[in-house]
């Protein structure tokens, strides 16, 4: 007798058959009660995010209008008044941060005494295990610290977490410096899962002081191309003439291996910033295989061509890209060439529809 049929037959006798039901009943029991203890525990956690959130609101409601007559004079500046706990201080120095970005001189000045107190337990929330906290205690030194938290937040640049990274970042571009745009350039490779638009934005706002270390890292063929890309995005904000050599340079010396991204910058970058010196550049990518590319030629050529570059711009109106090929077509109107576009014949081809709506939107629009 197999093992199997042993036991459909313990099963099936009636101590077997109680013994089976005893089991299921104690398992269903025991899945109850587990549910419950879920359930319970759900509930706790909600009841007590909305005490907190309830409480949060009470004392922020208690503060602002605190703050609103300290501001408007009805009230004597006195740091007392607010009774702030020390588990409260990241909370309300958050709410200053928030009145501190709305005004300016002798008021922010204001809000600066009132948060410096609560600061030393602000810092101590740099080393909290929730990234949240830490993000928003970075925040308010960076509006608050002054000189003397700005070790404090460049540490934080090397926190685990990339949100708090980032948020340490962002505070130190608040400031032109070389020291603070250095430390962050350093930091970049970590970074590159952020928005390039984002990143090249923050890094301009360190100021020309900036450029000669973004110079470096767009010449530098060891980097990632992602961070290259951010650093010719930055240089462009900046207006960095300079740049516009490197960028040439990289145009013309990496025409097989040079990525999609730092070669769309790197025209981009021309097209804001370069010269007759810089046209050849620029016209090597013409014949590019990404459209991406092309339409960044087109961009360039536009801007910073002469005449030599219109048989090039005609050529791209009839690009395989439908994107491409309508940005040529508005670029030859842009430079005064409309003569071109009119004179492709009319044959009912994809082409000649172009030429002939970008005519028509120019005339309309009262431009010749």
């Amino acid at each position: 007798m197999t093992a199997g049929s042993m036991l459909l037959q313990a099963v099936a006798s009636p101590a077997g058959a109680t013994i089976t039901l005893r089991a299921l009943v104690i398992a269903t029991a025991v899945l109850l009660a587990m549910s419950v203890a879920f359930v319970g525990v759900t509930l706790g956690l909600r009841l007590g995010n909305v005490r907190r959130a309830r409480r949060w609101a009470s004392l922020e409601q208690r503060w602002e209008q605190d703050l609103l007559d300290t501001l408007s004079g009805e009230l004597a500046e006195d740091p007392a008044r607010f009774h702030v706990a020390p588990e409260e201080a990241l909370f309300f120095v958050g709410v200053l941060a928030r009145y501190a970005r709305r005004v300016s001189g002798g008021e922010r000045a204001l809000l600066a005494r009132l948060a410096e107190r609560n600061l030393p337990l602000v810092e101590e929330q740099l080393r909290s295990s929730v990234e949240e906290r830490r993000a928003r205690a970075v925040q308010g030194l960076a509006l608050f610290g002054g000189a003397r938290s700005e070790p404090a937040i460049v540490a934080m640049l090397d926190d685990p977490s990339s949100l708090v990274a980032m948020a340490a970042a962002s505070a130190l571009s608040r400031r032109e410096s070389a020291a603070r745009a250095d430390s962050v350039i350093a930091r970049l490779p970590r970074f590159t899962r952020w928005r390039p638009r984002v990143l090249g934005a923050m890094l301009a706002r360190f100021g020309p002081s900036a450029a000669p270390s973004l110079r470096a890292v767009l010449a530098d063929r060891s980097a990632i191309p992602e961070t290259r890309a951010v650093a010719a995005d930055a240089l462009r904000l900046l207006n960095d003439i300079e740049a516009a050599d490197v960028a040439a340079t990289l145009l013309l010396e990496g025409t097989a291996e040079l990525q999609r991204e730092i070669a769309v910058a790197c025209l981009r970058l021309i097209a804001k910033v370069g010269g007759a010196a810089h046209l050849e550049a620029a016209r090597a990518r013409a014949q590019s295989n990404d459209p991406a590319v092309r339409s960044a030629v087109v961009e360039a050529l536009a801007t910073i061509g002469d005449a030599a570059d219109a048989p090039v711009l005609l050529a791209a109106v009839d690009d395989r890209s439908p994107l491409v090929a309508a940005e040529a077509a508005h670029a030859l109107a842009r430079i005064g060439r409309g003569d071109l576009l009119a004179a492709i014949p009319d044959v009912g081809s994809t082409r000649a529809l172009l030429a002939r709506e970008v005519l028509y939107q120019r005339r309309i629009g009262g431009v010749r």
